[in-house]
């Protein structure tokens, strides 16, 4: 549990940096992040069969990373809550998007 504390303290400093305008501080966030949104999409993708045929979960979270750097130089959450709610409508989109590809 004290991992998750730290974790959670290193993505709050890094959305501290970014609210403070200093946006090279993304990278650093979405590693510090990484396990726990690999793990999202990769639930997030168990939701979508039609999706999970046809893309791994990397893939999935590699264009919804993309996304969510967009959305962190528009917006940036709160705190680690809200960056994670954040990270989860943007893999939500993601896997919409995909299922309305591979499902006409």
């Amino acid at each position: 549990m004290a991992d998750h504390a730290s974790q959670t303290e290193l993505i709050e400093g890094q959305l501290l940096r970014l609210q403070q305008g200093e946006f090279d501080a993304v990278n650093q966030l979405l590693e510090h992040a990484g396990l726990r949104l690999q793990h999202l999409a990769r639930k997030m993708l168990a939701g979508f069969g039609a999706v999970r045929r046809h893309e791994q979960t990397d893939d999935v979270l590699q264009n919804a990373l993309l996304r969510l750097t967009r959305a962190l130089h528009e917006s940036v959450p709160d705190d680690a809550r809200h960056f994670f709610r954040l990270a989860a409508l943007q893999i939500r989109r993601e896997l919409i998007d995909l299922s309305r590809r591979y499902n006409g």
